[in-house]
């Protein structure tokens, strides 16, 4: 399926003019990398795991790099951050455009992924109605008559197909029943002159034979062409529900950035990273990922997990305490990809596989060890926890962690941990890096199921 045109949304073209205004006024657009005093999650040893990329722990001067056997689409991030220090401070510079076209480019993507998803549902809807049951009072009518007509069409392709196959079949039946065996079929045994020509008889046997298969020939590619239509049909729906979901994705964000450039009071401006920082994707909402397609996509990438735990069940539990504690399931998975090294848990890090704990909780650059949870349910239930807690001061989701978490609120979005959760300065792009490619993974195999 083609890709939509992926346009500059008005609140990113908001942020470039932003980007001149505060360039001119002498800002550097710099975020503090501050680390809470209490209960500081950071894990500053787990900065690895974009595939094709090498990284150095801050605890240890080992280099770590990914096996060259991942087979995953390696999706480098652009060089979002850059760090300079002085003889009493280090300063973290975001780059406002990578980091504007890493967000734009993974909305993008997220909103056609949710576009053929609603896709699917209709054609799961339009199945129902082919059975004479009633249409589900949330399926959209347009995309289930779409996707029923694309159904209608797939059904007479392969329905041609069988006929053009079976007067092929037909013509070398005929064959060796005349030739190979000498016997003539049985259609035509009682009209057989014995003193005819064999030879004119086996001729008009044929050309009745050639002329089905002409005829169904003629019938497939016209069911072809039928089918090519829907197909293309569906598609342009598909397309126009993701730039409606892309506009609205759109003028959300811009209402943050606006939300954001005022928080200060009077109007004053902010730097412009932060402003993207307000647009990339929220910690708390719902998954755009499946849980048996978070397995798909990590199977894919070759590595083999170190886990106490089935990957599946893995991703099941992920799936269901997300849900439950409001937080992005798929997003909360990236981050322990790249938190464990594709769940590989390497011996330079302070975390265990033992431990079961996905998120380095409670690793940081002075302690020894992170936190330990008896089983995989229960550390993951403490990563939606403190994820939960760190993007909102409302509605406390109960967890195992220890203590209370003194930073709640401080980051409504995946970049804004950044810093915060890990002192690493790219954490936030790396965390959206790694989730760009997983959905890119899910949305071609949602095209290929959605038959566009």
């Amino acid at each position: 399926m083609r890709s939509p045109p992926r346009r500059a949304g008005p609140s990113v073209a908001a942020i470039l003019c932003a980007l001149l205004a505060v360039t001119a006024a002498g800002s550097t657009g710099a975020v503090a990398a501050s680390v809470p005093a209490a209960l500081s999650f950071d894990s500053p040893t787990s900065t690895t795991t974009l595939p094709g990329t090498t990284t150095t722990s801050s605890t240890t001067s080992t280099t770590s790099t990914t096996s060259p056997t991942t087979t995953t689409t390696t999706l480098t991030p652009a060089p979002v951050a850059s760090t300079t220090t002085s003889s009493s401070t280090t300063t973290t510079t975001l780059d406002p455009v990578a980091l504007a076209n890493l967000i734009q480019g993974l909305g993008s993507d997220v909103a056609e992924a949710q576009a053929v998803s609603d896709y699917l549902a209709a054609r799961a809807a339009a199945s129902t109605l082919g059975n004479g049951l009633a249409l589900s009072g949330t399926a959209d009518p347009v995309l289930v008559e779409a996707a029923a007509a694309q159904l209608r069409a797939a059904n007479a392709q392969a329905a041609a197909q069988e006929r053009f196959r079976q007067a092929e079949r037909g013509i070398a039946q005929v064959a060796l029943d005349l030739y190979v065996s000498d016997q003539p079929p049985d259609a035509g045994a009682a009209i057989i002159d014995t003193s005819a020509d064999r030879s004119a008889f086996l001729d008009s046997i044929l050309q009745g034979e050639e002329q089905q298969a002409k005829q169904a020939k003629q019938q497939l590619v016209q069911a072809d062409a039928e089918a090519s239509e829907s197909r293309q049909q569906a598609d342009q729906l598909v397309q126009a529900r993701t730039a409606q979901l892309q506009a609205i994705a759109v003028q959300s964000a811009d209402n943050a950035a606006r939300a954001a450039s005022t928080a200060g009071g009077g109007g004053a401006p902010v730097p412009p990273a932060s402003l993207l920082t307000q647009e990339s994707p929220s910690i708390l909402g719902p998954s755009v990922l499946t849980g048996d397609e978070l397995v798909g996509w990590y199977q894919s990438s070759g590595r083999q997990p170190n886990l106490t735990v089935p990957i599946a069940q893995l991703a099941t539990d992920f799936e269901s305490v997300g849900a439950a504690a409001g937080v992005r399931a798929d997003l909360a998975f990236a981050q322990s990809v790249l938190e464990t090294d594709y769940f590989g848990f390497p011996s330079f890090g302070q975390v265990a596989v033992t431990d079961n704990n996905f998120a380095g909780i409670g690793a940081c650059d002075s302690c020894s060890t992170g936190l330990h949870f008896p089983d995989a349910l229960t550390g993951v239930e403490a990563q939606m926890q403190l994820l939960h807690g760190y993007a909102t001061t409302s509605q406390p989701f109960p967890g195992p962690v220890p203590g209370p978490i003194t930073v709640t609120g401080c980051c409504v979005t995946w970049m804004a941990l950044s810093g915060v959760w890990a002192t690493n300065p790219n954490y936030g792009v790396e965390i959206l890096t790694l989730y760009r490619s997983m959905v890119q993974w899910a949305l071609r195999r949602r095209t290929a199921a959605a038959r566009l």
